[in-house]
């Protein structure tokens, strides 16, 4: 499906920008102080992600997105992709999250001069691309 597409297509860009920007250092820095990923996709099954996932301030897309830092960025850069989830990105944390991704993709693939704005950005609130 095209989700599934965007989603790994993010897995493939990351391994990219994993080498070629920090944007990612810091990322454990935009969850809650109290959360860790699962490091494991059979036990984040049962995990209970509702504190996490409140309407207007969740941290995560859905309890996937909990189970390793790649998932969470794959979560959110899919659903970025998607027509119609502006209010999936309403939350100031999943805002902040998808800001880290962007920034990230401009920097790993020398993008930061571009005055275009990318279907990836088309959810953020305030653009980073540079003005025309």
């Amino acid at each position: 499906t095209e989700y599934a597409l965007y989603h790994e297509l993010c897995h493939l860009a990351e391994t990219v920008v994993l080498t070629k920007s920090v944007a990612y250092d810091r990322w454990s820095n935009l969850n809650p102080s109290d959360f860790r990923y699962d490091g494991d996709y059979t036990h984040n099954k049962s995990r209970d992600g509702s504190p996490w996932l409140k309407e207007g301030k969740a941290y995560f897309i859905d309890t996937y997105a909990m189970s390793f830092p790649k998932e969470d960025r794959a979560r959110l850069f899919a659903n970025a992709l998607m027509d119609d989830n502006a209010e999936m990105f309403e939350a100031s944390p999943i805002q902040k999250k998808l800001r880290s991704i962007c920034i990230a993709i401009r920097e790993a693939y020398d993008y930061q001069k571009d005055t275009q704005i990318f279907t990836w950005e088309q959810y953020l609130k305030k653009p980073i691309a540079p003005s025309k």
